[in-house]
């Protein structure tokens, strides 16, 4: 994935400690950081090179926002609808939107409705086939530490790739939310970058499974 990088670093959690994913796509005339982690020093983000946008894929992903925009100034910032009444310290440039994102073509934007207090919003990146979410899905592995054991089976995401039960609760509309599902499941990706966990392979049957374990016939 020439055109994918990644940058990784962690959150302390109050029992263990959470990793966190940026995303930086490159595109034919742009470059996309997708949830710039709280945590990246400015070197670990200047690594990304010459980043033209900077998103916060959801109202739960802006920690990090300001200090991108302090090593990207001419970076447009993104965020989902009514960001800015939730961080308005933050000059937001444009709000996620699949009519106006301008990268549609290249990096498809699908907003998950349904979703309130989060607003979350998935990225296709066509020529990599790959899915890009932050609290939507977890890939965590097995964890080290009784607290990160327990968090996981807690939250019903320990050793596989799964929907955390917690995120349950950020959805207000089941209906609205389920159509939001059935438009993910319509895409073509054969990888999944999750916002907190390991990469992985995996397509739209595994997208459903994780759908189906949580209660939700798609």
């Amino acid at each position: 994935m020439t055109d994918v990088q990644f940058l990784e670093c962690k959150i302390r959690m109050p029992m263990m400690d959470l990793p966190v994913r940026t995303t930086v796509i490159t595109l034919s005339n742009a470059k996309v950081m997708i949830s710039p982690g709280s945590k990246l020093t400015k070197e670990d983000l200047k690594k990304a090179g010459a980043v033209t946008d900077i998103v916060a894929p959801c109202m739960l992903h802006c920690g990090g926002i300001q200090q991108a925009r302090d090593v990207f100034p001419q970076a447009r910032v993104w965020g989902p609808q009514g960001v800015n009444l939730v961080k308005p310290e933050i000059p937001w440039n444009g709000f996620l939107d699949e009519k106006t994102w301008p990268y549609q073509n290249e990096l498809k934007l699908i907003e998950l409705k349904g979703l309130p207090r989060n607003s979350e919003c998935a990225f296709v990146h066509k020529k990599s086939k790959l899915l890009i979410v932050q609290d939507l899905f977890f890939n965590m592995g097995k964890p080290k530490g009784f607290g990160a054991w327990l968090f996981t089976h807690l939250f019903g995401t320990y050793n596989h790739f799964a929907m955390s039960r917690l995120f349950k609760i950020f959805i207000k509309d089941k209906e609205a939310f389920k159509v939001s599902a059935q438009q993910l499941l319509e895409e073509d990706f054969t990888k999944i970058a999750v916002g907190h966990g390991n990469l992985f392979d995996g397509g739209p049957a595994e997208v459903l499974s994780a759908f189906q374990e949580r209660g939700f016939k798609v």
